[in-house]
């Protein structure tokens, strides 16, 4: 096996919260490349192609409109998501909280 990860439905908020400033979203949960694969440009490969199956799928029967992750906080890794488009979540939006989480950084990428 070179990589897995999981999908699972997800949402963004919008702090000025009410039901109407809900995002649905895909969240992409534990993406991880074998580390004798790793640095060989794969991890943005595989990132893209995630994200075309899960723009095919939201656009036809999902209705998400982002797709969301919690990156770990190296800069080398936040970096592998942002060249795969993906931001950090800007100061109005928010996701849920875990102790799984804590300490990562929340991005998103808009599905257009």
């Amino acid at each position: 096996m070179i990589a897995y990860f999981s999908l699972l439905a997800s949402c963004i908020f919008l702090n000025d919260f009410d039901d109407s400033n809900i995002i649905p979203a895909i969240e992409l949960k534990m993406f991880v490349i074998d580390k004798k694969y790793r640095g060989l440009n794969l991890s943005k490969h595989l990132l893209d192609e995630i994200y075309k199956t899960v723009r095919q799928y939201s656009l036809k029967y999902v209705g998400a409109k982002a797709m969301v992750l919690y990156s770990v906080p190296a800069e080398k890794v936040t970096q592998i998501y942002e060249l795969s488009g993906f931001s950090k979540m800007p100061e109005n939006f928010s996701m849920y909280k875990s102790n799984f989480n804590e300490g990562c950084i929340p991005m998103h990428k808009f599905i257009e």
